[in-house]
């Protein structure tokens, strides 16, 4: 069973009205992750704020960070990362 199966198993046991309180805030996280797609501030791993930008993947910029070593985008971390097709979230939900 994959995840989102997981999930639409999960939202049927859920009230009309937990439903619309889950709607409203993945929509306000939707919001917010899109408007901190721009450079990592701090890296999800370490948390330092010695980051370089590193490459770009799949039109990502990705960072560097220079204490672990470990690559990074602003999605690592979120609920959204590792979802090949971003901008069909909504949808997943």
């Amino acid at each position: 069973m994959t995840i989102i199966e997981q999930i639409r198993e999960l939202a049927k046991q859920l009230t009309e009205q937990e439903r619309v309180t889950v709607m409203r805030e993945l929509k306000n996280t939707d919001a917010s992750l899109t408007a901190q797609l721009g450079e990592a501030k701090v890296c999800p791993h370490c948390s330092s704020s010695m980051i370089i930008k590193h490459s770009m993947f799949n039109g990502r910029q990705r960072s560097k960070c220079k204490t672990c070593g470990k690559t990074f985008t602003m999605l690592t971390g979120t609920p959204i990362h590792g979802l090949k097709k971003v901008s069909l979230w909504q949808d997943y939900c």
